[in-house]
């Protein structure tokens, strides 16, 4: 492991020599900070943004991708203030870009602002009809929030035609049916969710919860485990 992190660490620091002194090297740092963000070490998407910002304020250049990637890279690692900081260094006109608004929706959800969440991601919809993840993040907030019930399926169903094959938007599906109190639904569309994404633990908590309610409680019991199980797994234990 600790070969593979100097390795990682060296292939940084010579992605950041090939910025230096030049505007056109600030987008493979960005690319590379973009790569980093979805391979999940947040860490190092955090140092290759901060260092694109850096090289932009010495040779000039559009400082808005770089931003939002930074906010982005501060969510994954968990550093909300740092996060609100370089969204609040965003220029005006890039607010209203759904890259921005995006990030915006996604910090005020972590930062435990759910109806500023709803609004920021209804302006993503709107700037982006078709986003599922956006879809499928307001569709479920309306039905658990108790707002219009056909449309906020509606939008789970769109988000389930564009990714059929996402665990994430198929659990939300399932989830709406059981809110709804649909449990035999809610129990169909969480066995695919499981099947997606086995190794979801919220999945699988969801679908020991629609297994009670059609009465299948030993399988749910042992569905309530599995989901214990891998969050210790996932906490080291």
């Amino acid at each position: 492991a600790l070969g593979r992190t100097t390795a990682a660490q060296r292939t940084v620091e010579e992605l950041i020599s090939l910025s230096t002194g030049s505007r056109q090297g600030v987008f493979p740092i960005g690319a590379a900070a973009g790569a980093a963000m979805h391979r999940g070490n947040g860490a190092v998407a955090v140092q290759l943004a901060e260092r694109a910002l850096t090289e932009l304020e010495h040779t000039g250049g559009m400082v808005f991708e770089p931003t939002v990637m930074l906010c982005i890279a501060c969510l994954q690692v968990g550093d909300i203030e740092r996060a609100e900081t370089a969204i609040a260094d965003l220029p005006d006109f890039g607010r209203d870009q759904p890259f921005a608004a995006a990030a915006a929706a996604l910090l005020a959800t972590l930062a435990h602002r759910p109806e500023q969440a709803i609004a920021t991601y209804e302006q993503v919809l709107e700037l982006s009809p078709e986003q599922p993840h956006v879809l499928n993040y307001l569709g479920y907030s309306w039905i658990d929030q108790g707002m219009p019930l056909d449309e906020g399926m509606k939008m789970l169903n769109r988000a389930n035609e564009l990714r059929p094959d996402d665990g994430a938007i198929t659990d939300s599906v399932g989830w709406a049916f059981y809110r709804l109190g649909q449990y035999d639904k809610a129990v169909e569309w969480l066995e695919r969710a499981a099947e997606q994404k086995g190794d979801d633990a919220t999945i699988v908590e969801h679908l020991g919860d629609a297994y009670w309610h059609v009465g299948r409680k030993r399988e749910a019991r042992f569905q309530w485990e599995r989901a214990l199980n891998q969050l210790d797994v996932a906490a080291g234990l």
